[in-house]
């Protein structure tokens, strides 16, 4: 899986959760490695009306996966 079809597959899940929440604007925080920060802040350049995704970087997973226990992000960009 490319580092695009993880994002966009982020993306679709977040799109979902944020129809079921009505019309609540809500911001979703995602974290990504840094070394692909700039292509989730291409992706997230025309955000849904429904929902707003912010990219957070992170050094690594791991460091992202830290960064969502400690509550500073909502979702980590994994492949399987």
């Amino acid at each position: 899986m490319t580092v695009s079809n993880a994002l966009l597959s982020v993306v679709a899940v977040l799109l979902l959760i944020g129809q079921s929440h009505g019309q609540q604007k809500e911001t979703f925080k995602l974290c990504v490695p840094h070394q692909i920060m700039d292509a989730c802040q291409d992706l997230m350049a025309k955000p849904d009306a429904a929902i707003q995704v912010q990219c957070i970087a992170g050094r690594d997973r791991m460091e992202c996966l830290e960064k969502v226990k400690a509550r500073e992000a909502d979702f980590v960009a994994v492949d399987p």
